[in-house]
């Protein structure tokens, strides 16, 4: 009953607006005494109700850089999840230009398994870059001194992101160390029809030792298809710049073309597949 009611709270602060309106929709009777006082106390005339099926196939948070995106909302529906953002807390992983794709099951998914805060597996791949779908630019001799504020431990180098990281305690902190915090930025984002298109600039999330440019930009192709470049200048001639892209099943080549051209990867379930070019 509490995240009903924290819903309802958060639906009458945000009036008019699509939240609030899905929560009419969904409205029903406290399941016991003690809820229903609550619902007497605090719960205010709900807004006209909205049903899912109403609600635009996507939507970007700027602020926070993320973009959710659908084909439809039936339950066949393929989704992206895109990060590009700032880095607001501890809990955040590097994952500036991450994205997943989902239809039926997870298709393009992150990988690591949460065993502890700190733990070695946490800190040298759960949270990094490489076990995302991000941009990877490897430079030898680059080192990592602060992950999750657990200074002098030797860490893996994986070619990703923020390579010293701090949390504060406030907003005011943050704001005022706002440069040190900036990860990436959604530059673009156009939702139409048949079509949704986003970029992020996740430059400021790599040394600048290595990366002057990191752009990623994707094209929804609705309902099942994407298109993703990106741009990447690394001035340093001793860098690589591997795609990093984690799926489910092991990828296999297809039509007869060799796996660095064109691979697929199949669902568990075999309903679905992704396909790369």
């Amino acid at each position: 009953e509490y995240p009903r009611l924290m819903r309802t709270v958060i639906a009458q602060y945000f009036r008019g607006s699509e939240l609030a309106r899905y929560t009419a929709a969904r409205r029903r009777r406290g399941s016991n005494p003690g809820i229903r006082l609550l619902d007497f106390l605090y719960e205010e005339e709900p807004d006209e109700p909205l049903e899912v099926s109403e609600f635009p196939l996507a939507h970007c948070a700027r602020g926070i850089g993320k973009v959710f995106a659908r084909s439809d909302w039936t339950d066949d529906a393929t989704w992206l999840r895109f990060e590009c953002g700032p880095w607001w807390n501890q809990h955040q992983h590097f994952e500036a230009g991450n994205f997943e794709i989902f239809r039926r099951e997870p298709l393009a998914a992150e990988s690591g398994e949460y065993t502890d805060w700190d733990s070695p597996h946490a800190i040298n791949w759960l949270i990094r870059t490489i076990a995302h779908n991000c941009i990877l630019v490897y430079q030898p001799d680059e080192a990592w001194h602060n992950v999750r504020n657990r200074q002098n431990i030797l860490y893996a180098n994986d070619g990703g992101q923020a390579n010293n990281t701090f949390y504060v305690h406030t907003l005011d902190e943050w704001k005022r160390q706002r440069e040190h915090f900036e990860r990436g930025r959604i530059v673009a984002c156009e939702n139409h029809d048949d079509f949704l298109h986003a970029a992020g600039d996740c430059t400021k999330a790599y040394a600048s030792s290595k990366v002057s440019l990191c752009l990623r930009q994707i094209v929804f192709l609705r309902p099942h298809t994407f298109v993703i470049l990106d741009r990447v200048r690394a001035p340093a001639r001793n860098t690589r710049r591997p795609g990093s892209c984690t799926v489910i099943t092991s990828p296999r080549s297809t039509a007869g073309l060799s796996p660095s051209r064109t691979a697929a990867a199949r669902s568990s379930s075999g309903r679905s597949s992704l396909k790369s070019r």
